[in-house]
């Protein structure tokens, strides 16, 4: 049974070998999605939380708090997104949203245009730092993100507990809304769930998996 598995990690991976020249062009820089994740206050009841996902490719992805409305954003252009009904539903396309930046250039807002708003403009909010943390037990190493809101003093902490399969620190939309709620948020990479060139978060757990040694050596 192991080394079936085995077998097919390798088969899976002369298969993304092959294909990642074109995969990777169409993925979303990493830096875009880490200067876009953030909460936008499109009116007093409407927040828009937005945050990359490693368990789907890197990906934005969002909630909206009113209607609790979450969706996968395809990117059709540097600062242009689309999506669709609902997170794993991309069709029909029914939300339109533009990151816009200040003469800094940096994204202080976005324009939507869906789910009964037209071509509204969100302010971005609850500024935060993040900080690089590691996590040592023995010779297993866990690394993620320290988020905190940007104001002073001490703040409530979470962690972030995942569940099954290769999750990242980067959860999506979750980091963001937390600390908007005024929460330090401890978001760390799953065992065997580390970025790496080509072969992806997904693989390296399955084969650490199969083969029985511990994930974070990989």
């Amino acid at each position: 049974m192991r080394l079936a598995l085995i077998a097919s990690a390798a088969l899976f991976l002369v298969s993304a070998l092959h294909s990642a020249d074109t995969s990777q062009a169409a993925k979303l820089d990493p830096k875009f999605a880490a200067d876009s994740a953030g909460s936008y206050l499109l009116d007093r009841n409407r927040i828009i939380d937005i945050g990359p996902m490693d368990e789907m490719g890197g990906d934005l992805v969002f909630l909206a708090s009113q209607t609790l409305r979450e969706g996968h954003l395809h990117q059709v252009a540097e600062s242009e997104f689309v999506a669709g009904p609902t997170l794993g539903v991309d069709e029909p396309v029914a939300i339109h949203i533009t990151f816009l930046r200040d003469r800094r250039n940096q994204i202080n807002s976005l324009r939507w245009d869906g789910d009964g708003i037209h071509n509204a403009v969100a302010k971005r909010i609850a500024p935060h730092k993040t900080e690089s943390v590691e996590a040592h037990n023995g010779d297993v190493v866990l690394r993620g993100e320290l988020l905190m809101p940007a104001t002073s003093g001490r703040h409530p902490a979470i962690v972030l507990a995942h569940g099954s399969g290769p999750a990242t620190r980067h959860v999506g939309m979750w980091n963001m809304f937390f600390v908007r709620l005024g929460m330090a948020v401890l978001s760390l990479d799953k065992r065997g769930a580390v970025n790496r060139p080509v072969i992806g978060a997904p693989l390296q757990w399955m084969i650490s998996r199969a083969i029985g040694l511990p994930e974070s050596r990989f």
